[in-house]
């Protein structure tokens, strides 16, 4: 089938049956074997989650053909934060090309962490403050045309929303916390190590 798809590369029948059977050596491979293929199109995202969670080298590139990049990066993203592997999101991040792209899973990791900081039932709290951490420290390692200072700058905030729950028992929300009401109230420590953090 592939020799005649590279023969008559325009033949839309012949492409569509090639993605068919590239997509059923994927389902094997995940054990979705009696997986409906009638249904691929209107399940793609729930299909492309499964593979995610499958937590295999290859599950990212075999899904973002038929799941937007940012969509799965993010899916990911958040799937390492959850189970307390934040450091390979950073690992994730550095193979993102283009640069467009990357901007845009790290900004909506960014409102995705701070949702969950500000959260008090969330109880995946610790990891996403976690996962900040490792995303403030990759996008200082970048050069700075690709590194949003708006960005760096939430992060931070992120980490000091984060370290007035954990060391001071204060539970504050990201957008109360940026308050400049707010800012006066802080506990001085947390001003004195964010100047030696930050």
């Amino acid at each position: 089938m592939k020799a005649a798809l590279a023969k008559n590369p325009s033949h839309a029948g012949l492409k569509r049956q090639c993605q068919l059977a590239s997509l059923k050596q994927i389902l094997i491979a995940y054990d979705l074997q009696s997986f409906n293929f009638a249904e691929t199109t209107t399940h793609a995202k729930e299909l492309a989650f499964h593979i995610l969670v499958q937590d295999r080298a290859t599950a990212v590139t075999e899904v973002y053909s038929n799941v937007g990049q940012t969509d799965v990066y993010l899916f990911r993203c958040c799937f390492l934060a959850e189970n307390n592997r934040a450091d390979k999101i950073v690992t994730l991040l550095r193979g993102i090309t283009p640069v467009s792209v990357l901007d845009d899973v790290c900004e909506r990791f960014v409102r995705y962490c701070s949702s969950a900081l500000s959260d008090p039932l969330n109880s995946f709290r610790p990891q996403y403050a976690d996962a900040a951490r490792c995303l403030r420290v990759l996008l200082k390692s970048l050069s700075p045309d690709c590194s949003d200072e708006d960005l760096r700058n939430q992060l931070s905030e992120l980490d000091a929303v984060h370290r007035l729950d954990s060391e001071f028992g204060i539970f504050i929300s990201h957008n109360d916390y940026c308050t400049t009401s707010y800012s006066s109230t802080c506990p001085a420590a947390l001003h004195s190590t964010n100047k030696a953090t930050f």
